[in-house]
């Protein structure tokens, strides 16, 4: 027969449990009590998922919009020019996603001055590039990251509040077989 000779850590077991569960709800209750008097707010983050949001329904558009110009413009390799041109002028209506919030390199916001047709068309042709792979099988185009700034602030008023100055970049690649 083994004998046991040390049973401290039996007694451990009975202590540990009433400590931890004690501890726990300690916790809920300054939680509870505090609820209500704590002068902080925090950020919500719908800003963030709907710039999400309107980033995801822009680039479904931008397919759709691109496969459509890419069928009734697109003939050969030299009307690249021609494509850029007419899928500017179709994406224009969706254009509020890129031009809205816009800052350049030095974080600075550049002025949503891109309302008219010909204004908006000029930025497009700067944003997107359109090439083809050297078999001419595969159109790619490009839309170079474009980067906005936003202010997140929480939505509660009080005494102490903490704005945060949100980078959002987004680009997207796409590669189209042509036949």
């Amino acid at each position: 027969m083994i004998a046991k000779k040390n049973k401290r850590g039996d007694l451990f077991a009975l202590y540990f449990v009433p400590l931890v569960l004690t501890l726990v709800l300690m916790s809920i209750l300054a939680f509870v009590s505090n609820q209500n008097t704590v002068n902080a707010a925090i950020i919500s983050p719908d800003k963030v998922l709907k710039i999400e949001d309107e980033k995801n329904i822009f680039e479904h558009n931008e397919r759709i919009i691109l496969n459509e110009t890419i069928k009734s413009t697109y003939t050969d390799l030299d009307s690249l020019d021609n494509l850029k041109l007419q899928f500017c002028i179709s994406i224009h209506p969706y254009s509020r996603f890129i031009i809205s919030n816009r800052i350049d390199n030095n974080r600075k916001q550049i002025e949503s001055k891109f309302e008219t047709l010909n204004e908006w068309v000029g930025l497009c042709e700067r944003i997107y590039t359109f090439s083809n792979n050297a078999d001419g099988t595969q159109l790619m185009v490009n839309r170079e990251p474009n980067q906005k700034q936003i202010l997140l602030k929480p939505e509660d008023e009080r005494e102490i509040t903490y704005n945060i100055k949100l980078i959002y970049t987004h680009s997207k690649k796409y590669t189209i077989p042509l036949k």
